[in-house]
């Protein structure tokens, strides 16, 4: 009875050995490192979507096989011809326009196997690959379409490529528009001084936009260039980027950063937010063709403005009128807007602080530019405008809508 109870012991220890062992083997899968992974051809490949008649063309694709499932980023790239020598961006910096391109890499980055590519898009795409007029666009094309993957401790690989057909229609080429990208945290509020409000509503009281970097060179074919923000948070704060209002699926958070100081910390959880744990001013920077930012604190003296207006010769240069908005936030507001503002014809104006000229700011520049104070009065052509001021940097964006 004593060797039996012993070798069920044995046993029993053997089992709970393995499991220990199978156990760990769970919590620190090997990473492997594939060459290639699957994107599926699309039901509506060979039918030929139409493109102007479309909104999105949906595109899936498998994991690669990491081992366990990785936090993996996907781009969508497609190509005239299958050949991926020469890209849309490449061709844009020859300025002698003698350059084609054969491929373009799409704008939008993905988490998830899925991907709803925006139809303008690839109809812009194939514009730039074909240089149709309006009156020699084929009734169908056909195009190639590959996904790239990439995760932390591996180069980037490709997907198998996957052919399309489409009904193309003629797209007026022009610089893309400025992409912007967006704080949104704890630090930013709605009117109930409640934090995280992300919602294609909430720009202004919750969503604060990142402003072009006057002087810095954006791309032509994506927009994509690098942004800045200059506020005050207080302590405590947390926050994180988002691409698009109302949508978590594209960020950026603690991660993403680059040379960050001590006083700048991982908020964690599985978030990563980024935290500021000393009051202060601060300048994010953010790269948003890299994806990566960098913060640094402002010393001296920073004004603080009860209000800001856009007086002008629109309005006989009346300071005390046509009042911005305040971004909603704890702490003290330095960055204002006005959305949808009409100028039935070009004017003048300049940015003047709580209702008197003590304080104002102007330059020779539109759409975007840095005002000083004192400064020239900004010229403002005809059209209707989302407008954006920083009176710490006195950068000014007036987006066209």
């Amino acid at each position: 009875m004593k060797n039996i109870f012993k070798s069920t012991l044995l046993l029993a220890c053997g089992v709970l050995m393995l499991t220990a062992c199978s156990d760990d083997n769970d919590s620190n899968p090997t990473l492997l490192k594939p060459s290639t992974f699957t994107l599926n051809t699309p039901a509506y490949a060979s039918a030929g979507i139409d493109l102007a008649t479309s909104k999105t063309v949906n595109f899936t694709w498998s994991q690669p096989d990491y081992g366990f499932p990785a936090a993996t980023e996907y781009q969508l790239e497609i190509s005239k011809d299958g050949n991926y020598t020469v890209s849309v961006e490449e061709a844009l910096a020859d300025e002698t326009g003698e350059t084609m391109p054969n491929y373009a890499v799409l704008s939008d980055y993905y988490h998830t196997c899925q991907a709803q590519v925006p139809a303008t898009e690839i109809a812009t795409a194939l514009e730039n690959f074909y240089k149709w007029s309006e009156t020699d666009v084929p009734e169908q094309v056909t195009f190639f379409v590959r996904a790239s993957a990439v995760t932390k401790g591996t180069s980037k690989i490709y997907s198998n490529g996957v052919q399309v057909t489409v009904a193309p229609y003629y797209v007026e080429l022009s610089d893309a528009p400025i992409v912007l990208w967006y704080l949104v945290g704890s630090n930013f509020v709605n009117a109930n001084n409640e934090g995280w409000q992300n919602g294609p509503d909430k720009i202004g009281s919750g969503l604060v936009p990142l402003l072009p970097k006057v002087g810095a060179e954006f791309d032509k074919a994506t927009g994509y260039g690098t942004l800045e923000y200059t506020g005050h948070f207080v302590q405590g704060a947390q926050f994180k980027f988002v691409l698009t209002p109302g949508d978590w699926n594209t960020q950026m958070n603690y991660t993403n950063g680059e040379n960050l100081p001590d006083y700048i910390t991982d908020e964690d959880g599985e978030n990563h937010n980024v935290g500021i744990s000393e009051e202060g001013y601060y300048t994010i920077t953010v790269d948003t063709k890299a994806q990566k930012f960098t913060i640094t604190k402002l010393d001296g003296v920073v004004k603080t403005m009860t209000q800001i207006a856009m007086p002008g010769a629109y309005q006989d240069w009346d300071p005390t009128g046509n009042l911005m908005n305040p971004m909603r936030q704890l702490g003290e507001v330095h960055q204002w807007f006005l959305t949808g503002v009409t100028y039935a014809e070009a004017t003048k104006l300049k940015f003047a602080a709580n209702g008197n000229w003590d304080v104002n700011w102007g330059s020779d520049e539109f759409p975007l530019g840095i005002g000083t104070q004192g400064g020239p009065d900004i010229p403002v052509k005809a059209g209707t405008f989302d407008i954006f001021f920083n009176d710490i940097s006195g950068v000014y964006y007036f987006i066209e809508k």
